[in-house]
């Protein structure tokens, strides 16, 4: 009986290894796809920024008087 013990443990060990490799695929997989989204959320960001910085700057320029009054720059 101990030795039928002996000789499933490795079978079991190789098992957990197994598990323990797919386990850290899914976690790298998972990781990356996260770090993917955050920077696709990034750019969005950034192209909403640009796009509400533009309609901003048309509505200034079109408030601003032709000879420049008023402008503090």
């Amino acid at each position: 009986m101990h030795d039928q013990d002996n000789r499933t443990q490795p079978k079991n060990q190789m098992r957990r290894e197994d598990g323990q490799g797919s386990e850290r695929a899914d976690i790298v997989r998972r990781v990356a796809n996260f770090k993917a989204h955050q920077a696709r959320l990034q750019r969005e960001r950034e192209e909403y920024y640009h796009s509400v910085r533009a309609r901003i700057d048309r509505v200034l320029d079109i408030q601003r008087p032709a000879n420049g009054v008023g402008r503090s720059g």
